[in-house]
């Protein structure tokens, strides 16, 4: 786990490194981005940087965004679900080039992994396509390119249920924004992460539950 932490860790610091070279706003690089690296992995949502990310400085480098993005699922996701999915690909590799071993009967993918990842994808694809409408005519007509605009509502998906991290001024999203927003900081990160909430499987199951409650079947 530690290995696996500080290893991601790493490489987010390397590419974010790469991703600032070119911006002489920020003064020690090297530090930025180990720390932008490591907050975005353990979703604390800290910067160094006077106004957060929300500075003029960052605030439209969407290549810098989309790591932070990455790092921050990657946080929220848990260890435990990222060492099933490496099980399973390294099960599935070994079983390709190895044709003598007799593939396994078992599922190798938990439910509980399926339930964070449909959960996760769900929420994330849910809050890019709300907030790209809401926003649309509204906080991203700062943002000049199409690339620009999707880049925005996605890291306003990403960061709220876990990490922080804001791109935006929260003063100027419309209320239906607001409270989707709330709703997405409500049910939080998953199991076994790095990040806050009810949780994504929490969510899900009461979800599930509830569904059967109404149409009157059994779970």
């Amino acid at each position: 786990m530690v290995i696996f932490t500080i290893g991601v860790e790493i490489v987010g610091a390397i590419f974010i490194y790469s991703s600032i070279l070119d911006n002489p706003n920020i003064d020690n690089q090297f530090f930025f981005s180990i720390f932008h690296s490591i907050s975005a992995f353990c979703n604390a949502g800290f910067s160094i940087l006077p106004n957060g990310l929300y500075d003029e400085s960052i605030r439209f480098h969407y290549y810098f965004q989309w790591i932070i993005m990455i790092l921050v699922i990657f946080g929220g996701l848990g260890h435990n679900i990222v060492f099933n999915f490496y099980q399973y690909l390294k099960t599935y590799i070994i079983e390709l080039f190895d044709k003598k071993i007799i593939h396994k009967q078992v599922p190798i993918i938990t439910l509980n992994t399926k339930i964070v990842i449909y959960t996760t994808i769900i929420l994330l694809f849910a809050g890019w396509i709300f907030l790209f409408v809401s926003e649309y005519n509204n906080t991203m007509l700062e943002h000049n390119t199409v690339f620009g605009k999707i880049t925005n509502a996605a890291f306003n998906s990403v960061t709220p249920r876990t990490a922080g991290f804001n791109t935006v001024d929260y003063t100027k999203f419309t209320v239906p924004s607001l409270l989707f927003i709330i709703f997405l900081m409500w049910i939080g990160a998953s199991p076994a992460s790095t990040g806050g909430g009810i949780k994504t499987s929490t969510f899900a199951v009461s979800y599930t539950h509830l569904r059967a409650h109404e149409t009157g079947r059994n779970l």
